[in-house]
């Protein structure tokens, strides 16, 4: 926030300004990273919202950031899967 000229704390923040520190954070961090950020710092100010009365700023005008998913399983282990039935019995009348 100091990086960006914000001089308020974090009562200050709404979804403008937090999407705004999410992209800054994003473009040094990566997403993965990004979204662990965005998770952790929901806690703070769902606490800021019960105790001060302030506006919570994850409302539907946050960019929001999601997990970066990895497909693990390798193209040989896949065409195993299909040939055993994709985790489904079969018997030796239904094997091709």
């Amino acid at each position: 926030m100091t990086r960006q000229g914000i001089e308020e704390d974090f009562s200050s923040c709404d979804a403008r300004t937090l999407s705004r520190f999410f992209r800054d954070y994003q473009a040094e961090h990566g997403q993965s990273d990004t979204n662990s950020k965005q998770r952790n710092l929901r806690h703070p100010f769902t606490w800021l919202e019960a105790e001060y009365d302030h506006r919570h700023p994850y409302t539907p005008q946050l960019n929001r950031y999601a997990p970066v998913t990895v497909d693990t399983v390798s193209p040989v282990v896949t065409d195993l899967l299909r040939v055993t039935g994709n985790g489904k019995a079969r018997t030796s009348a239904t094997t091709p």
